[in-house]
Formats: structure tokens, C-alpha cells, sequence
């Protein structure tokens, strides 16, 4: 794999331990700087979570590329230090783009069309910062300590200044308990090693590939290792939920149903709409659902 421009600082190893790379074009690329998010840390509409950044060639991403120049210049720390605290400094916002970005913007703001508008300021967050051209596989429970420490609590952190936030809790009181609702792509946060086996519950499914999750605080904080100092004061008085998308048309962050070979897209105001549909038994497109599902759709 390379000399990795920078030295993997110690915190770090757990995620890279805990990484699976299952044929050779899912190894990671440590010849260029990792790239943890796209987008700026305290003017975003809304969190989206990702697996990895993807590939990027040295002239892009490595030594003394463009990348790299901008990592020292913002302030006077290290170019390792910069680096890894760079998405909760606000003089290093991501504002680099491109066609893959834009697109998720836009299909996200599809999502949620017509219920909520958004400004097309995603912030995405990848769960392993280093390029590769695909992804391999990730036990999260190999890595719960370091994912608290340092990805959900920055994550709850963004979307607490979100725009999406701000609409989902405009005129709320604290004390009617706040949500936080995060978007998440890819298939690393479903199943026996992803969200569920590092304290998250499994609220229901939508259709064939949208699952809901949430932060279940008692068996988190139960966790060992797991410590939530770096937290918002406020956040575990919210009910916080991940929405997880398996795109399987095309990479497109839609919800779908297929039925009699025929295949229809799904965003949440269609979903609500159904709600009632899917969640009869007498229906043939019946998901069991519970309570807590009943409150989420609710959120909306």
C-alpha cells in the first residue's frame, strides 16, 4: 500500500484495524492525503454518511498537490494535526466539489421533496477517510471507542447546527425531546457488524433497501470503552436516528419498491403517504413495523 504522506496518529489505528479489504481494488490508498467529509462543518443543510471517499490520484490528493497546500495554510498547525481536526475548524471548510457531490445534493433534496426544501449544502462525513476504489468490508464493534471519540460525536455535532435540524425542531421545547435525523449510503451500516452492534436499534425497514436506526443511549454508554465526553452537552437528550440507503440502481440515493418486475422510486413524502399501506398486514407490501417507526414517520 504504500508510505502514507502522513504517520497514522495512534487514535486512528482501531478504524484501520477494524477495516476488511476483501479483494485488491478495495485496498486503501495511503500514497495520497485521506478525506474525511465534504462540506462545511457549520453551514450545512444536512449530514449525509459514506463509506469512503474513493479513488484520487497523487496530483489531486498527494504530496505537494493542491490538497496538501490547503491543509497548511489555514492556521499554524501541523499538516498531520490540520488534517485530522480540519472538519470542526472553521477557517478549513470542504468546499470542493464535484459531479458525484452535486448529484447526492440533489438526491437528497429529491428525498424529501416536497415536505422540506433544502439549500444543496450537504455535509458528507465518510466512515473511513482514506481513498480506494471500492470498498471493502468493517466491523463497527472492532472500533466503538473510536467511532464515539471521533465520528458520531462530530457528526451529532454537524447536524445539530444543520438546517435540517432547525426546520425538524422549529418551536420545539428541549423538554419535548429534540430529533436529529442523518442520512446514511451503503451497506457497511446494516447487518450483525453495523449500527446495531454498536448500540443502535434497528426501528424498521422501508420497502426493499431504507432502514431506520436509533441511538439506543442505554446500551451505548454501556459499552466498554465507550466514553461520550466529546459530545454535545444536549445530545443524548434526542431522539437521533440514521436513515440508511443501499443504493442498488445505478449508486442513486432513492428508495424503491419492485413489484411484478416493475420497479417505482419512493421519496419520504410518498412513504408517508403509504405508511398506512405498507404497515397492514392484509397488504401484500406488508413490513412489520413498531412503535418506535410509527414515531419516526411521525417526525415528518
Amino acid at each position: 500500500m504504500g508510505n502514507p504522506p502522513i504517520v497514522f496518529p495512534n487514535f486512528i489505528m482501531p478504524l484501520i484495524n477494524a477495516y476488511n479489504s476483501t479483494q485488491p481494488n478495495t485496498s486503501l490508498n495511503l500514497n495520497v492525503f485521506a478525506e474525511p467529509y465534504y462540506g462545511d462543518f457549520n453551514d450545512l443543510s444536512v449530514v449525509l454518511l459514506t463509506h469512503n471517499p474513493g479513488q484520487a490520484s497523487q496530483s489531486q490528493k498527494g504530496l505537494n498537490s493542491a490538497f496538501h497546500s490547503a491543509l497548511v495554510t489555514p492556521n499554524t498547525l501541523s499538516v498531520e494535526q490540520n488534517y485530522y481536526n480540519m472538519s470542526v475548524n472553521n477557517s478549513f471548510p470542504n468546499s470542493a466539489t464535484n459531479r458525484w457531490v452535486n448529484q447526492k445534493n440533489q438526491e437528497v433534496g429529491n428525498f424529501f421533496q416536497p415536505l422540506i426544501s433544502f439549500n444543496k449544502r450537504l455535509f458528507i462525513r465518510d466512515l473511513v477517510p482514506y481513498h480506494g476504489v471500492q470498498f471493502g468490508t468493517l466491523d463497527l464493534s472492532m472500533c466503538a471507542p473510536y467511532l464515539y471519540e471521533n465520528f458520531f460525536c462530530q457528526i451529532i455535532d454537524a447536524s445539530m447546527r444543520s438546517e435540517f435540524y432547525r426546520l425538524l425542531n422549529s418551536g420545539n421545547k428541549e423538554s419535548n425531546g429534540n430529533k436529529i435525523v442523518i442520512m446514511a449510503r451503503g451497506s457497511v451500516w446494516n447487518g450483525k457488524s453495523g449500527l446495531t452492534s454498536v448500540g443502535w436499534d434497528l426501528v424498521g425497514r422501508i420497502y426493499s433497501n431504507c432502514y431506520v436506526y436509533k441511538a439506543n443511549f442505554s446500551k451505548i454508554q454501556a459499552m466498554e470503552g465507550v466514553i461520550l465526553d466529546s459530545w454535545p452537552k444536549t445530545a443524548i437528550s434526542h431522539d437521533i436516528y440514521i436513515v440508511v440507503i443501499t443504493p442498488k440502481r445505478g449508486g442513486r440515493l432513492v428508495v424503491y419498491k419492485t413489484k411484478n418486475k416493475v420497479t417505482t422510486d419512493y421519496n419520504m413524502s410518498n412513504i408517508i403517504r403509504n405508511y398506512n399501506t405498507i404497515s397492514n398486514p392484509n397488504s401484500n407490501d406488508y413490513i412489520e413495523q413498531s412503535p418506535e417507526m410509527r414515531d419516526f414517520i411521525d417526525i415528518f
